[in-house]
């Protein structure tokens, strides 16, 4: 049986304290508008910080183990934020942390567990302020954000 983790990945690879990046899928319907099933689609979209960064991480250890990398989809939620936020508003993952009300003072930023805890709430922060403004269809389409 394939486990139920990212890429199905044995347990001496998956397990929290083996490993040595953090993927963490985001099941997210609140947007959707055409139906249901899109919480599916984390088995498949990756969402990072930063994803120049972290996608090239990723990339170098799926490629030692032999793993493919072949997502669905990839989210940035520093070039989402720099997208959706005007002015001079950080996007540091801290202060957008922050923004959102989930950071916490015992974290310890750019440290890949305390750094994959809040990218969701992040995320989701983004997703709401976008939706409330009305602009998350033109920032999250790929053929309107050209």
């Amino acid at each position: 049986m394939t486990p139920n983790n990212f890429l199905g990945l044995p347990d001496e690879y998956s397990s929290y304290d083996a490993a040595r990046v953090l993927v963490l899928p985001m099941p997210f319907e609140a947007t959707v508008s055409y139906g249901g099933g899109t919480a599916d689609g984390p088995d498949a979209i990756i969402a990072a910080h930063n994803l120049l960064f972290d996608g090239t991480i990723l990339r170098r250890y799926m490629d030692q183990y032999g793993i493919p990398y072949d997502p669905a989809g990839e989210i940035d939620t520093m070039d989402l934020s720099q997208r959706a936020i005007e002015g001079k508003a950080s996007h540091g993952l801290s202060k957008l942390a922050e923004r959102y009300s989930i950071a916490s003072d015992d974290k310890k930023w750019h440290d890949a567990r305390d750094d994959t805890s809040v990218v969701p709430g992040i995320l989701d922060g983004l997703l709401k302020e976008m939706s409330e403004e009305g602009t998350a269809k033109e920032l999250l389409d790929p053929d309107l954000s050209k």
